[in-house]
């Protein structure tokens, strides 16, 4: 997608520029390096006069992702969390003060930093589109990782989504 935006996109998480070692950190504690290696952002992003971000992603049946995951990138200045649910493709912008679920309320495509024009909002709405169509497929439980009980927003877990 950033690519059709016209962005130059490069892949920089732990298991695209160190995949040999991917596997060793499971036999590691979480010290410092380890820690500021398995929570490298997915990519990097650049374009003409805008200044380059770390990009995160993450895939959710709800736009929510809870603090804790957010925190973990607090070592990489200017991550952007693209957060893409059934419904929509979302930008986040972390505060790290942030306690519990956090929700994005910036739709990607409207995002107010990137300022996309009509024709890249188009490019955006057919990515969503796609989107849309992978998770009709998806089992209803690929959330159960998150504990909904510690946050009414969530649906109950035996609930369908």
């Amino acid at each position: 997608m950033f690519n059709k935006l016209g962005f130059t996109i490069e892949k920089f998480g732990i298991e695209n520029k160190l995949p040999k070692i991917t596997n060793l950190l499971k036999n590691f504690e979480n010290t410092t390096t380890v820690k500021k290696l398995r929570y490298m952002p997915d990519f990097v992003i650049f374009k003409d006069n805008f200044e380059p971000r770390f990009l995160e992603v993450k895939f959710r049946h709800n736009s929510l992702v809870t603090s804790k995951q957010i925190n973990h990138y607090s070592n990489y200045p200017n991550v952007i969390f693209l957060i893409y649910d059934k419904d929509n493709i979302y930008s986040y912008y972390p505060d790290y003060e942030t306690k519990g679920y956090i929700k994005s309320d910036i739709v990607f495509k409207d995002d107010p930093v990137f300022e996309f024009n009509d024709i890249e909002k188009n490019i955006i709405e057919g990515f969503i589109k796609v989107t849309k169509s992978l998770y009709i497929n998806l089992p209803t439980n690929i959330d159960d990782r998150i504990d909904s009980s510690a946050n009414p927003a969530l649906p109950a877990k035996s609930q369908k989504r």
